[in-house]
């Protein structure tokens, strides 16, 4: 299984202004007791950045379940990042999907059906941008859980449905209006 997390901000004192959590370290056992309720040993975290800072993040991975692949974000200072991308291209169910930390690196590629990303916090969860859809994947707005990759794209498959459902509607409707004007 594929799962996908971030925003963790694990070790950052600042991140307690805008979370309920009365110290630094309930907030990261809650979190990574979460994290390996879901994510099992032989599964793959796609960690979408900002995972930690001002400590190696070697001391906190031993602690965690799963196959991590990390996404540099905005916070990940440690030397542990500097050579991480700062985004995964992904196809999967005729998709094409790129995994962020900060959503504004997915306008660019026109390519892209649909980017995972992070780094918005609880600002918003899902969000349509021109003909893409951002999942915001971030501890903030999922209970402090990973998002699995197949629960994403299915999701992705019938909001991606109803669009194209909706844009079929539109054409038949305009095409009728332009048909009746024609006659009339």
């Amino acid at each position: 299984m594929v799962w996908l997390g971030g925003d963790y901000h694990f070790r950052f004192k600042n991140i307690l202004k805008y979370r309920e959590f009365d110290s630094l370290e309930n907030m990261e056992n809650h979190i990574i007791t979460n994290h390996n309720a879901m994510v099992k040993e032989g599964d793959t975290f796609i960690c979408i950045g900002d995972f930690c800072e001002g400590v190696d993040p070697k001391e906190l991975l031993p602690k965690m379940n799963g196959h991590f692949l990390f996404v540099r974000g905005n916070h990940d200072t440690h030397p542990f990042f500097k050579n991480m991308p700062d985004g995964i291209f992904l196809r999967r169910k005729g998709f094409n999907i790129y995994i962020t930390h900060d959503p504004r690196r997915g306008r660019s590629f026109n390519h892209i059906d649909l980017v995972i990303c992070g780094h918005v916090h609880q600002h918003w969860r899902i969000r349509n941008i021109g003909n893409k859809m951002y999942i915001n994947v971030g501890v903030d707005v999922n209970d402090f859980k990973p998002v699995s990759l197949p629960g994403i794209l299915d999701h992705f498959s019938v909001k991606k449905s109803d669009v194209k459902r909706e844009l079929r509607r539109f054409v038949l409707d305009h095409n009728s209006i332009r048909h009746i004007l024609r006659r009339g």
